[in-house]
């Protein structure tokens, strides 16, 4: 399903990326991946927390986890129903690749191309590639020394951090 997704994406969008944020499919197409991405956070959590309460011997956890699961997943269902409206509407509307800018939302455009000889872009482009990786690490390390999730997440933050000083 994703990659038929991405290819229909990439069809409808061709090489013009900067359409994703400044035409109505592209609104529309963020809207719909945004909803999905909830849904699938809502269906993660489900499987991992309140679906094993089930399997308590204690009734007052398993009737717990059953209403919490229910409240979450008719909130689930709301949010699918958006993504089904999104996907009929998207369906009708003009590809990103026909159609044409005529008001930018944002005061820069997506160019590296355009900018990419200038060195305070380089250096900002490597460096905060460098701390993404640095960040990267030190979260795969947190969790292969089995950190709590506050150490865990500190040296990825103040690498993120550090590099928006």
């Amino acid at each position: 399903m994703v990659a038929t997704g991405l290819i229909i994406t990439y069809r409808m969008v061709d090489s013009s990326y900067g359409a994703l944020v400044s035409t109505n499919y592209g609104w529309l197409l963020d809207a719909k991946i945004g909803l999905l991405a909830v849904v699938l956070v809502i269906a993660s959590r489900a499987r991992s927390t309140w679906l094993p309460l089930f399997a308590q011997r204690d009734s007052s956890l398993a009737m717990a986890g059953g209403r919490r699961l229910r409240k979450w997943v008719s909130f689930e269902f709301v949010l699918a129903l958006g993504i089904v409206l999104l996907a009929t509407v998207v369906a009708n509307t003009v590809p990103a690749k026909h159609a044409i800018i005529q008001n930018w939302p944002y005061p820069f455009r997506f160019s590296l191309a355009a900018t990419w000889g200038d060195p305070t872009v380089m250096t900002r482009v490597w460096s905060g590639l460098a701390l993404l990786f640095i960040a990267i690490g030190a979260t795969a390390y947190g969790r292969i020394k089995h950190w709590d999730k506050k150490r865990r997440i500190g040296p990825a933050g103040a690498a993120c951090a550090g590099g928006r000083a």
